[in-house]
């Protein structure tokens, strides 16, 4: 029994997504605008965690990044102005931050994205 596929060094993957949809004459569909992806670097991590976004859509403006604890309270927020594509968000956990799963939410005016983030102290 071996693995499906071996992965060594550095790898990109390419995300392909499809939808079908079906609408009435008298209506169009109602279609996203963009679509956010990202990723988180280490995680688990133990110190400063990068989260790398990429907006598939035309959006040119604010992008927000949130992180939240386990019970939703908010523990971080930035916002900065971007007129590209692509970017890195750092959050680094304060002193009274505890071991355990956090959540982020990166958004910009046309879509939002959110993953889990394992901090180990």
């Amino acid at each position: 029994a071996g693995s499906f596929f071996t992965v060594t060094g550095p790898t990109e993957l390419l995300v392909v997504l499809s939808v079908d949809v079906e609408w009435d004459d008298d209506e169009p569909p109602v279609l996203p605008r963009g679509i956010l992806l990202t990723t988180a670097y280490p995680n688990p991590f133990n110190g400063e965690v990068n989260v790398m976004w990429s907006n598939l859509g035309t959006s040119q403006g604010p992008v927000v990044f949130e992180i939240y604890n386990i019970i939703g309270q908010r523990l971080f927020k930035e916002s900065r102005i971007v007129d590209g594509t692509e970017g890195v968000f750092s959050w680094l956990p304060a002193e009274n931050n505890s071991s355990g799963l956090y959540f982020y939410r990166i958004s910009n005016t046309e879509a939002s994205s959110h993953g889990k983030l394992i901090f180990v102290k």
